[in-house]
């Protein structure tokens, strides 16, 4: 192994051929941390990530430093630690399989069983048992996780592990075990408050382990005392006075939602009392989607948000992400309330999110410059720019030289001026399913906050249609007027006494209610799909077949019959089928009007190459034994033309082109999407599919690197 990066600029090294704005995030982290050189500045780098929340990047920097899994398990013994932050960063995305088999091999390769791993596995093998639908394959898989977490009552080494022996009653009550609780609590309480009563504080792990402790109690009691409740929920509280890290709260929730999940199976409105009681005492992380107008320009004839009103615009931001607690926030970062918004999540130390719709260049000389009016800076940094002090904003909370926001591409394209508005729509989506996706990773809520006016006239991509979109899916939206300085919400605890703007009701049903009215179809959904030139939202596929031009021609004839004609019984049996199929060869394209509906097909693709390798369909048919199919999916805007040839409707555009990019580098028979693939199929609220993040990846022909996603079923 060569050797490791021990400083920042050893790692700015590998982090060269990434787009300068992730390595300016880096560089901003690198700034922030005051890391003495040493083999362990990596590990501890990604450990801080995985701490804030942002494992995506920090499975950039483990696998930037450590390509070669084989090799990092073969040296385990010094360097545990990283193989550590790589099990939780793959475990905090939910890459269950992935985490569990990097556990068993390096559990496999040390000398003496090792404490942190063998922990660290149970819970994975929990994770794995929580997302099974089948209750034999779960209790099964609890079973094998109690087993290890139960080491900390039979293993000397482990002996005084209070966190495995918490772990281990929690999974047990779960699976009716109740003489083992009995036999066991006493001894992971006594462990566990070791040392508080000498006059130590105790701290937030102490503390969160008090309260499951006092939870696991109550389930196993078949009279509950009133004074165990109160002691269960004393506890929480003093655990969430001490939490520090979305991480924390993370894992602190985690056995809490496995005893309450369990419950809910036989008494679902005790259970559901239970988790009230507790969320407002042990919060759950809250992630923040948020919209805005931007600052009116010189020429504009209606006021919409003045100038005078970026002060009391920060002022009220700043009051809401503190009074609702928000840990991470996503946004676009136009030239107003956008940037307003990040800005007052760095000052409170959130995580926060950028997404710009376009080209970072064409973003600047568009977006950002059309308007250089009031620009309120409150940094130390007090450099401004003359012409456009927004974008100078811009650079300094994104592009800085310390810990700023992280910032995402919803597409690379450059756009013309007349076909921006359905970027716009697209980075709107995409904002929502980066939300959706964190909400999930940090087991969190989603919230909203905008900043507009209600009377504003609605357009495509705009903060009117964002906030339809959060209210069709019932996620509590907040807007604040810049014009009167008032708030509109649905439900957020800040605004509970704020006045109704006068002339406006506040609507009879909250979003999500049975009762509430469906939200019209806003401007980008309405978009004619028959035009003859105008850019659409779509995914696009493609997908090819390993081997191919070795073919002979009577293979060729053979592959057109079996394969082909299996793609087409699929294309005829689908609930939604491609807009535009195209073939040559073997190499296929297929357009999608939504992310799911576009990754279903493509795991039927891959689902239909494995179907046939193992019932010798293409063997009967001359072919290779098995056959294998790469398969891209990107989601993105795209232009919509008539073909002159073909006299047809087709899509065109850049981001076609990095469609067709992804699909050589895909490993076989799987199927490999964009960020933004992942965000849509979540903000669509497709339970049935999941995403692990690969990395960031170099496509094929030099045409750059992309944060790639291995798309999958869930279950």
């Amino acid at each position: 192994m060569d050797a490791l990066p021990t400083n920042a600029e050893a790692l700015r090294t590998l982090f060269a051929d990434l787009p300068a704005s992730m390595q300016d995030f880096y560089n901003g982290m690198f700034e922030q941390m005051r890391i003495a050189p040493g083999d362990d500045y990596t590990t501890q780098l990604a450990d801080r990530l995985h701490k804030k929340g942002e494992n995506l990047l920090a499975m950039l920097v483990i696998e930037r430093v450590w390509p070669d899994e084989d090799a990092l398990i073969a040296e385990v013994g010094v360097h545990e630690d990283m193989v550590l932050t790589k099990l939780k960063v793959l475990h905090a995305l939910h890459s269950y399989g992935r985490a569990r088999h990097l556990a068993e091999r390096a559990r496999e390769q040390l000398a003496i069983i090792s404490l942190q791993l063998t922990g660290n596995l149970a819970s994975v093998i929990k994770s794995q048992a929580l997302s099974q639908r089948d209750d034999k394959r779960r209790n099964s898989l609890l079973s094998h996780s109690l087993e290890l977490y139960g080491l900390a009552f039979t293993e000397p080494l482990f002996e005084g592990s209070y966190w495995l022996g918490v772990n281990a009653l929690a999974i047990a009550t779960c699976l009716g075990q109740h003489d083992y609780v009995k036999q066991h609590i006493a001894v992971v309480r006594q462990d566990c408050l070791k040392g508080t009563g000498t006059g130590d504080s105790p701290d937030f792990w102490t503390l969160a382990t008090v309260a499951e402790l006092d939870l696991i109690d109550l389930l196993n009691n078949d009279v509950i005392e009133p004074d165990q409740i109160n002691r269960m929920l004393a506890s929480y509280e003093r655990a969430e006075a001490r939490c520090e890290t979305t991480q924390q709260r993370k894992s602190a929730r985690k056995n809490t939602g496995l005893l309450l999940d369990n419950l809910a199976r036989t008494a679902p409105e005790r259970a559901s009392a239970l988790q009230a009681a507790i969320n407002q005492k042990l919060r759950p992380a809250r992630i923040a989607l948020f919209s805005g107008h931007r600052v009116d320009g010189p020429n504009r004839p209606t006021p919409r948000f003045p100038s005078e009103r970026v002060s009391a615009c920060h002022s009220a931001l700043a009051e809401f992400i503190a009074a609702e607690k928000i840990d991470v926030g996503y946004s676009s970062a136009a030239n107003g309330g956008d940037l307003i918004f990040i800005d007052e999540l760095l000052k409170q130390g959130c995580g926060a999110h950028v997404v710009i719709p376009f080209a970072e260049e064409q973003f600047r000389n568009t977006t950002l410059a059309t308007n250089s009016e009031g620009v309120h800076d409150s940094s130390d940094d007090d450099s401004t720019d003359d012409e456009n002090p927004w974008v100078a904003h811009f650079d300094r909370l994104v592009r800085g030289e310390r810990e700023g926001a992280v910032l995402w591409h919803a597409s690379q394209s450059m756009v013309d001026a007349a076909g921006m508005d359905p970027y716009y729509a697209h980075t709107n989506r995409v904002i929502l399913g980066m939300g959706r996706l964190k909400a999930r990773e940090l087991d969190g809520e989603l919230v909203a906050l905008s900043v507009m006016e209600p009377s504003d006239e609605r357009s495509i991509g705009g903060t009117h249609a964002a906030v339809d979109e959060w209210r069709r899916q019932g996620i509590p939206t907040a807007t604040w007027s810049p014009l009167e300085g008032t708030w509109r919400n649905d439900r957020v605890s800040l605004q509970e006494s704020a006045e109704t703007t006068p002339g406006e009701a506040e609507p009879k049903d909250a979003p999500g209610s049975s009762t509430a009215t469906a939200v019209p179809q806003t401007a980008s959904q309405a978009l004619p799909d028959d035009s003859a030139d105008h850019v659409v939202n779509r995914t696009l596929l493609f997908a090819d077949v390993m081997g191919f031009s070795g073919f002979s021609d009577s293979q060729v004839a053979a592959f057109c019959d079996a394969v082909l004609g299996g793609v087409n019984d699929l294309v005829q049996s689908s609930d939604n089928p491609p807009l535009e199929l195209n073939t040559w060869g073997d190499g296929l394209f297929m357009v999608f009007d939504t992310a799911v509906a576009g990754a279903h097909f493509a795991l039927r693709l891959c689902e239909l190459m494995k179907r046939g390798n193992r019932d010798g369909r293409w063997a009967a048919y001359d072919l290779p034994n098995a056959l294998f199919m790469r398969v891209s999916l990107h989601s993105s805007p795209v232009r919509q033309l008539q073909n002159p040839l073909t006299q047809k409707s087709s899509h065109w555009g850049h981001n076609v082109s990095i469609a067709a990019r992804i699909e050589p580098i895909t490993p076989p028979n799987q199927v490999y999407g964009t960020a933004s693939t992942a965000a849509l199929i979540a903000a669509e609220g497709s339970d049935e599919l999941a995403a692990d993040f690969v990395g960031m990846v170099p496509l094929a022909k030099a045409f750059g690197t992309l944060e790639l996603f291995r798309i999958h079923r869930a279950s």
